[in-house]
């Protein structure tokens, strides 16, 4: 019982920062550092400054607490990368995009044929930026 209202509170808390994301991107108005940084909070216990400090590789051994990739701080984090990358002229987009298609793809590993269009979508999205 408690291991399922974990989940649903896990599962909700994971689809409103992903809405906020990506309402935010439909609006054509980019969340500010501060409401990112606040979301990473909330879903991912790690500020955004602690979250670009990170390697993808550091970021999934700490998002595998008990040898278990947590799937939903791996997609989020590298949601948040790639929405920086996209509004942030300070920061290198082409080293977010790598790291966010390296959590992008520990979660498909993770997730095999479960996946939803959107996370196919940024997958192939970041893939053809690299490649340019």
């Amino acid at each position: 019982m408690y291991q399922d209202d974990y989940l649903t509170r896990t599962l909700k808390q994971f689809a409103d920062t992903l809405a906020a994301l990506l309402g935010a991107r439909v609006r054509g108005e980019p969340p500010s550092f501060g409401e990112l940084d606040e979301l990473s909070w909330s879903f991912t216990g790690l500020g955004l400054k602690t979250l670009l400090s990170l390697s993808a590789p550091q970021l999934l051994q700490l998002f595998s607490v008990g040898g278990e990739l947590d799937v939903n701080k791996a997609y989020i984090s590298a949601q948040l990368l790639c929405q920086l990358a996209r509004d942030d002229a300070s920061q290198d987009s082409a080293k977010l995009h790598r790291e966010a298609l390296q959590l992008l793809n520990a979660v498909s590993l993770h997730l095999g044929d479960y996946l939803n269009e959107e996370h196919r979508r940024l997958s192939e999205e970041l893939e053809s930026e690299l490649s340019v």
